[in-house]
């Protein structure tokens, strides 16, 4: 695991408003909190070895059979998991892209080579063993279709597919693959309970694919690794699932705002995206520079994109924040400006 990625809000003692992290900026439901309090004492006991009742529960929820499905500690764990188990040796990420992945596959002597995502269609051939990428993407936004993910499940039949789903629930113009999932037994679909519901703490993400591979996954993860308090907030999300989803209407309105008016600003440059989450490109400076003029003399903290793969140093991703909070944004990067 890289140190950059993730807020670092303990870097920055005095900031008002977060930017850099794309969860949610009002946190948790307070439903969800209360439930968590009331069941505070759980962590006196160890957790379910595999945590069972949840696995069972998300599996109900996706039409999935219980083998196709394991709980992870988030999913970084389900990254580095993976790629232990299926013990391969090469593997193409699709660009820009989370760094975990190929943290993952350098730990297990997994060779990796990039592909932009801005160069490939439904048609692209993959030489490798493995393929990772996030649907929708992080730190861009970028969608790609299930008609283009079917296709290559379809010609590459020897290679396993990983897509990582943390953003699922946080994107217009987004389908799931997971209806893909019984038919091609080369499909491995990571999803996390992070992002939609504000839990990052408790470190709560799922694996599902066929069992064949479940079982792989199973000998290789330690006992535990999904705590008490997690498997009860999964439970609880999976069971009042809709009523503690956010609203993706208001998430892509504060977000177009945001993009369109940091657009205007001269040597300002937005990547749009469906999402709560957006790249952007400063010419003046570097976002290292950026992201310290904004936390030092405005309380604002972005996010230094400038460490993916094949972005630039003047990359920065901005995740929403109230209206009050974008505005001051907006005002901070007119000064930076001039």
């Amino acid at each position: 695991m890289i140190n950059g990625h993730g807020n670092d809000l303990h870097n920055y003692p005095n900031i008002i408003a977060d930017f850099s992290s794309n969860v949610w900026f009002e946190g948790p439901k307070p439903e969800l909190l209360n439930y968590l309090c009331n069941h505070i004492k759980r962590i006196a006991n160890y957790p379910e070895p595999n945590a069972i009742s949840f696995t069972q529960k998300a599996a109900n929820f996706y039409k999935l059979p219980n083998s196709f499905c394991i709980a992870t500690n988030g999913s970084a764990e389900a990254f580095y998991l993976i790629a232990q188990a299926l013990n391969k040796n090469t593997a193409t990420i699709i660009a820009p892209a989370f760094a975990e992945y190929a943290d993952a596959c350098e730990q297990h002597n997994i060779s990796v080579e990039y592909i932009l995502n801005s160069n490939i269609n439904s048609k692209h051939q993959f030489n490798t063993q493995l393929v990772w990428f996030a649907n929708p993407n992080n730190p861009d936004g970028k969608v790609i279709s299930t008609t283009t993910i079917e296709a290559w499940l379809k010609m590459h039949p020897n290679t396993t597919f990983i897509i990582d789903e943390a953003y699922a629930e946080l994107c217009t113009k987004f389908e799931s693959s997971i209806s893909l999932i019984q038919k091609y037994k080369n499909l491995i679909i990571t999803k996390s309970f992070t992002k939609a519901f504000v839990i990052p703490g408790l470190r709560l993400g799922i694996i599902l694919t066929s069992d064949s591979h479940i079982k792989k996954l199973h000998n290789y993860q330690i006992p535990w690794a999904v705590n008490s308090l997690a498997i009860a907030a999964g439970n609880y999300i999976i069971n009042n699932y809709q009523s503690l989803l956010l609203d993706k209407k208001i998430l892509t309105r504060y977000s177009k705002q945001l993009q369109k008016n940091l657009n205007s600003i001269p040597n300002i440059n937005v990547l749009e995206a469906d999402c709560n989450y957006f790249l952007a490109e400063t010419k003046h400076k570097t976002a290292a520079e950026l992201k310290e003029y904004l936390a030092k003399n405005h309380g604002l903290l972005i996010r230094d994109a400038s460490n993916f793969k094949s972005l630039s140093s003047g990359h920065f991703r901005i995740a929403i924040q109230s209206e009050q909070n974008n505005n001051l944004l907006v005002q901070a990067l007119k000064q930076w400006m001039q």
